[in-house]
């Protein structure tokens, strides 16, 4: 747990450390809780199965969840949500590790068309996007990547608040997503006996975590994990 730790603006506040080191308790804020959750993504690289077919039923699933999700909003929101989701498939990074602009959006394009799955025509219609200097197929493989880097053993899904993000494959619904001081990522944890079972790092897009640290109508609290 401690890689995900950085002394910045907000310092890990870890108040104890129990003798075997096996739980400790630190301060954070809560952001929600995991809500409605897809299928996690995975590559089996010894099947005789693709990976474009591996990854067919998982993204479809991930379609339905979304269209589900699309429909609960105004038609104002969908082309938000569609450029939302491009960005959360790779943790709203490049493969530099850079933030995004939208000419990964065009890659996304080109990407998805290889799928054929049921938003494509809504997203290539609403997804921001600008000419880049790859050819479609180029484009194609570097979303791959970023999605293999970001995505792969990890399911993408939505909180309690409306927040899309990609979870650890190990997340249920109702398992608490909270930022604790001193991480540059949020985390999923899991309520058991009294204490907190760390599930593991997460994305959630569209939120600012410096924001969120410094609201004070969000309330500071301190979770034992283990």
């Amino acid at each position: 747990m401690m890689s995900i730790l950085s002394v910045g603006k907000y310092p890990p506040n870890l108040i104890d450390i129990d003798e075997d080191s096996t739980t400790l308790t630190a301060g954070g804020k809560r952001i929600g809780k995991a809500a409605s959750l897809g299928n996690p993504l995975s590559y089996d690289k010894a099947s005789l199965i693709s990976r474009d077919e591996q990854f067919r039923p998982v993204l479809d699933d991930w379609d339905r969840l979304l269209s589900f999700e699309i429909e609960r909003r105004t038609d104002s929101r969908r082309d938000t949500m569609l450029n939302a989701y491009w960005k959360t498939l790779i943790a709203g990074a490049t493969d530099r590790c850079e933030e995004v602009d939208d000419e990964y959006g065009r890659y996304f394009i080109d990407w998805y068309s290889n799928y054929r799955t049921a938003i494509l025509e809504l997203a290539s219609a609403a997804v921001a996007s600008k000419p880049s200097g790859l050819s479609p197929d180029e484009g194609a493989l570097l979303y791959n990547k970023c999605v293999r880097d970001a995505a792969l053993g990890r399911r993408f899904g939505f909180t309690d608040g409306g927040y899309m993000g990609l979870f650890p494959s190990g997340t249920r619904a109702m398992d608490s997503v909270v930022l604790l001081s001193g991480c540059w990522l949020p985390v999923v944890i899991r309520y058991h006996s009294g204490h907190y079972e760390f599930v593991g790092t997460c994305f959630i897009q569209g939120i600012n975590l410096d924001e969120i640290m410094d609201d004070l109508e969000i309330r500071e609290e301190f979770f034992k994990l283990q």
